[in-house]
């Protein structure tokens, strides 16, 4: 039905003012006595079931008797009054006496059995005569025109024990179990009865061989109520789903057609129609477990008169068979959003309009709360004042679950929003401070703290959209005993409560971020980890994807064999592109150790490192500016370390150490490998992947000093003493993986590390010696492919079809500056060849779709190579062999220097393609990548002196010359240009100046030069030094008294060191 707008809108409106005016004056039309009635299947046909007034309603043989606890001895869990039933064959009986009429009936109740078992352990039964129940001769079974018991069950509720029941004889049912078993527990007995004729029935427990305490005794009549709305559309063109409806004056029936021409309503379909008569309701009784729910319906109304209507509402009782005026109309909220008309409440019986006369178009929405199962009445009452249309009506629940998680850092000092949590009396809860003084978290705020038990689970559903996700959290465990724990996980639904269990955890990877423990899965019920006792710290990364929205659990279940410690957690979509990379903070967290905790790391167990402001002894020289990480001298249970995932590149990671070295061996096991040991360390996988070196900041020179132990780890090998240094450890990635970085404790001596940095090279090199290939590398081709093969990249042979082929590298995120791609090519003639291309290189804004040559969007480039000429056009720069006999060979170096004009997270690629040409046995090698350095032009490869002041100066004699003239001189230069300072003539020194100006962050540097003296006969007016200012003529540094440098060491080509000295301008 479409209820359609009136068009009496103009005469409603001046009756709504009437109205007004009238109702002051003037009582409702109708109304009803507000006298409550509860339906049959509705009330407790026992009463006083929970024993709150003792005894009364009942009768005892025996020593039946209210207990609020145990007796002396027993086990039962009491919760408020309770009849205690002693045990004693046929000696001690409960008895609830019933008058029931014909119909189905469920006694249920719940009973705590202390004691051992034995010939019925505890008995009940059903009597149709009063006195003692197994001697009156009065059991139902002999009486079957009176009723049947149709069924009869037990659920344990706190044990697995399983229920033997027995009947004895025709007389009563009970628990049977040997002598010796122990059978106290907490049962639910549940009785399914049927009653053919109107009788008295007496209903007994006796306690036999085990005491028993009952509580919560119930009696319902057993009726089938529906479970939602049917027929809310009336389209069935009856009252079919609305069997609680009262039509006792024929008011309520349904319609396929206006009931007056004077109605402006325009039906489609059928609808509920209601007479203008009092007495009569349109109901329908449905049965809704627990949640948040709408009831909506269109609503047409042609009122007559003032007052009271229409009047409606959701009601658990009857008062005469209409819900309204049984004052018990449930807490909800109504609002007309069709009209917006004002919505009035009825006390305790539901809600009216009282618009006055017209005709109103009308959408009712109800929304209610449900805090357990009910059974409701939704009803629209007639009325002498107001005819009705209905129709479209539907309870829909209320879908509020989060969309996002809630309350991850717990600052919120409880479990809000975590609702769907288990915390089984406070085994979860959030603090602020460490439980136990052994435990060796540390906590930054508040955290949610799981007590070493079964039985709970912290826990939070959430609806997600389609995409991908990453559900992070940090995990400090306390393990005290055996077994799986921790267990967590994402899961599609829950089961007692519980998601653990259910076998729905969706499709997932989780990781250990911070320890790199491997994490473990048990079929499709959770991740967990099986390690020993001990104090673990962990980082938990668990990645999903959905192909459409879902409502997920996300879970951690609590265990009797560890305390746990959760915080910071976080639901991110995954699919978000990273920061770009290049700082050190991307990569690695927390690196100066100025947090003044282990953020980022993982502090293994067992250790007592420290994050320290201030040397540890007064006999430690080492400066601290700020805080450090401080490894007191020990075994190697001392191990800070973390894991990165890093996408494939080359990197390096740096840090200073401070060894204070008091004994013999090797000190502070250091480096970077792909696993993490069986005993939790990562020195102990034997999988490095790192190289390093170390420089002495007290000489002023690279360390000798440090060394590798076979695939496990780096060390230093100092002697006793105190050694400053910073080390550099050099990786590279084929692959994204993740990589744990670790230093360690050691017996010889204490060690304090800092200002620890994780940077990705701004380039890339290989020798491709490894046998492995990046996976930035594309190898593209429209026929057979290059492959890596005999330590270098080889291309197809000339006579495979279609060899046209490229080997293209993906440069991304690169910053802004100018870089040097540099690669060795070659090939063998064919036949004689004159200007024929070997390759036609570039670098590319874009891959070519086709086969993915690169062809669009060439950058501009200066491409030089050593034995060919290179030419360009719009689409590459081509190689050529200008001549070359047949089977000779050409070998070429390549350089192709291009600027980045911006950061940009948009790749280029360094693209390498060999055509279809005179050449066969085509290899490629040595490809490297670099940025110019933070000197720009540090290596004068630009052929110039780009970068330095007063570049291209008329009076200044530095100048750029090539390898060959530097070799002329006597100077021995690598690469293919060095810078040429002149002698000076003691009158113009000015004009043998080379300066650069360079921005500098705060920390600590090492600058490093090659020189050649070649002629002169003075050497001490080499100078040299790092300046914080330029001198008075602005033309130099010399002379500005702002020298920042530390110390000077210089080194002949053998290694041995040369005098240097210092001027004091």
């Amino acid at each position: 039905m479409k209820i359609i707008k009136s068009k009496l809108n103009g005469l409603a409106i001046v009756m709504i003012a009437l109205s007004l005016i009238l109702t002051s004056v003037f009582v409702p039309g109708w109304g009803y006595k507000a006298v409550a009635e509860t339906a049959t299947g509705d009330q407790n046909l026992i009463q006083n079931g929970d024993f709150t007034n003792g005894l009364t309603g009942f009768k005892t043989i025996g020593g039946v008797e209210i207990v609020t606890s145990p007796k002396s001895g027993d086990t039962a869990s009491i919760n408020g009054n309770a009849a205690y039933i002693p045990k004693g064959v046929d000696q001690n009986v409960l008895i609830a006496p019933v008058t029931l009429t014909p119909g189905e009936y469920v006694w249920q109740y719940e009973t705590c059995i202390s004691g051992k078992g034995g010939w019925s352990s505890a008995g009940f039964g059903i009597s149709t005569k009063d006195g003692t129940p197994w001697s009156n001769g009065g059991a139902l079974s002999r009486y079957t025109d009176i009723g049947t018991v149709k069924s009869y069950k037990s659920l344990n509720l706190n044990n697995n024990m399983t229920d033997n029941f027995n009947i004895e004889s025709d007389k009563f049912y009970y628990l049977a179990y040997a002598d010796s078993t122990d059978i106290t527990g907490k049962r639910q007995i549940t009785v399914n009865i049927t009653v053919k004729q109107t009788a008295t029935l007496y209903l007994w427990i006796a306690g036999h061989t085990a005491v028993q305490y009952i509580n919560n005794m119930s009696l319902y009549a057993y009726e089938e109520v529906q479970t939602e709305m049917i027929n809310g559309n009336f389209e069935s063109g009856d009252l079919k789903g609305f069997s609680a409806t009262k039509k006792t004056n024929n008011a309520v029936s349904v319609v396929s057609e206006k009931q007056s021409p004077e109605d402006n309503v325009t039906l489609d379909g059928s609808a509920a129609y209601l007479k203008a008569i009092d007495g009569d309701a349109l109901q329908t009784k449905i049965r809704l477990p627990k949640g948040k729910y709408k009831w909506t319906f269109d609503l047409y109304a042609i009122k007559n008169d003032g007052g009271w209507a229409p009047i409606f509402g959701i009601a658990t009782g009857l008062n005469n068979g209409i819900a309204y005026g049984s004052n018990s109309a449930i807490t909800a909220t109504a609002a007309d959003v069709g009209s917006g008309v004002e919505v009035k409440t009825v006390n305790k019986n539901g809600f009216y309009f009282e618009y006055g006369n017209g005709q109103w178009n009308q959408k009712i929405e109800v929304s209610f709360e449900l805090s357990e199962e009910q059974t409701l009445y939704f009803f629209i009452c007639s009325s002498r004042i107001c005819r009705m249309y209905i129709d479209n009506m539907a309870i829909t629940e209320i879908d509020d679950t989060q969309t996002q998680l809630i309350n991850g850092d717990f600052e919120n000092g409880d479990l809000t929003g975590f609702a769907a949590s288990v915390t089984n009396n406070g085994t979860i809860k959030v603090v602020k401070e460490k439980q136990n003084d052994s435990d060796k978290v540390t906590l930054n705020g508040n955290a949610a703290y799981f007590a070493a038990a079964d039985g709970a689970a912290l826990q939070t559903k959430i609806k997600l959209p389609a995409g991908k996700y990453k559900w992070k959290f940090d995990l400090y465990v306390v393990k005290t005993g055996n077994g799986w724990a921790p267990m967590f996980g994402v899961a599609k639904s829950v089961k007692d409560g519980f998601a653990y269990g259910t076998n729905s955890m969706i499709t997932s990877e989780a990781a250990d971020m911070r320890s790199g423990i491997a994490v473990k899965q048990f079929n499709n019920q959770a991740f967990y980890f099986d390690y020993g006792k001990g104090q673990w710290d962990h980082k938990i990364e668990i990645t999903f994807e959905l192909e459409n929205e879902q409502v997920l659990y996300f879970f951690i279940n609590s265990s009797s064999a560890a305390a746990m410690y959760v915080d910071n957690m976080e639901l991110v979509d995954a699919a978000t592109p990273p920061e770009p990379p290049f700082t050190p903070e991307t990569w690695l967290v927390n690196g100066d150790f100025e947090t003044g905790d282990f953020t980022g790391y993982n502090k293994n167990v067992g250790s007592d490192m420290k994050i320290v402001d201030k040397p540890q002894d007064s006999s430690h020289k080492v400066k601290i500016n700020g805080k450090a990480l401080y490894l007191p001298a020990s075994s190697d249970t001392n191990a800070l370390q973390t894991g990165i995932k890093l996408p494939a590149g080359s990197y390096t990671w740096k840090f200073d150490a401070y060894v204070v070295k008091t004994g013999n061996g090797w000190n502070n096991p250091f480096g970077v490998v792909t696993e993490i040991g069986s005993s939790g360390l990562a020195m102990h996988s034997a999988t490095i992947i790192s190289s390093t070196t170390a420089f002495n900041n007290q000489a002023g020179a690279d360390m000798t000093d440090v060394g590798t132990a076979g695939t496990n780890y780096h060390y230093f090998k100092y002697g006793k003493g105190q050694w400053d240094s910073t080390v550099t450890v050099k990786f590279t990635l084929y692959k994204e993986q993740t990589v744990y970085f670790f230093i360690t404790s050691h017996s010889s001596g204490d060690a304090y590390i800092d200002n620890m940095s994780l940077v990705r090279d701004e380039g890339y090199s290989d020798d491709f010696d490894s046998g492995n290939l990046s996976e930035n590398f594309i190898v593209a081709a429209k026929g057979t492919k290059a492959q890596l093969k005999n330590k270098r990249i080889e291309y197809p042979a000339l006579e495979e079809t279609n060899r046209n082929t490229g080997f293209i590298y993906k440069a991304s995120e690169l910053t802004k500056g100018k870089y040097i791609w540099s690669f060795e090519i070659g090939g063998t003639a064919t036949e004689a060849a004159t200007n024929e291309i070997l390759a036609e290189i570039g670098v590319y804004g874009k891959l070519n779709t086709e086969y993915n040559i690169c062809s669009e969007n060439l950058q501009k480039s200066s491409v030089s190579a050593e034995g060919a000429a290179v030419s360009e056009n719009a689409e590459y720069y081509a190689v050529n062999i200008e001549k070359l006999n047949s089977g000779e060979n050409a070998t070429v170096k390549v350089t192709v220097t291009f600027t980045v004009d911006k950061n940009s997270p948009d790749p280029l690629y360094l693209s390498t393609y060999i055509p279809g040409t005179k050449f066969k046995d085509v290899w490629l090698d040595n490809w490297v990548l670099k940025k110019v350095a933070s000197f720009e032009n540090g290596d004068f490869e630009l052929g110039d002196l780009t970068g330095y002041l007063n570049n291209g100066a008329a009076w200044s004699k530095v100048k750029t010359v090539t390898k060959a003239q530097a070799d002329v001189a006597g100077a021995n230069v690598s690469g293919n240009y060095a810078a040429y300072i002149p002698a000076g003539d003691g009158k113009n020194d000015v004009a043998s100046f080379i300066t650069q100006a360079v921005k500098l962050n705060k920390g600590q540097y090492t600058v490093s030069f090659d020189v050649d003296i070649v002629s002169g006969s003075d050497i001490s007016k080499f100078w040299f030094d790092v300046y914080g200012q330029l001198a008075d003529n602005g033309l130099y540094a010399f002379n500005s008294k702002s020298s920042v440098s530390v110390n000077a060491k210089a080194f002949d080509s053998s290694g041995t060191e040369k005098a240097t000295g210092f001027i004091s301008t």
